[in-house]
């Protein structure tokens, strides 16, 4: 099994509410503890075009630390 790419997976997001999705669903899947997944989470919010301000209140809401 090859790690999930980002990219790959932005490319099947059809609009922004489903961004947020995908984007929250990662944030509660993962244990952000080390580098390589705050890289992820920050290329992933690249590729799914989120806003910033989006990003914040997503890590707000599930209580997961900053990318």
């Amino acid at each position: 099994r090859k790690p999930l790419d980002p990219s790959d997976l932005a490319k099947d997001v059809r609009n922004p509410a489903q961004a947020a999705e995908v984007y929250a669903a990662s944030l509660l899947a993962i244990d952000i503890d080390s580098e390589a997944e705050r890289a992820y989470l920050r290329t992933l919010a690249t590729a799914l075009r989120l806003d910033p301000g989006v990003v914040s209140f997503l890590h707000r809401t599930t209580g997961a630390p900053t990318a």
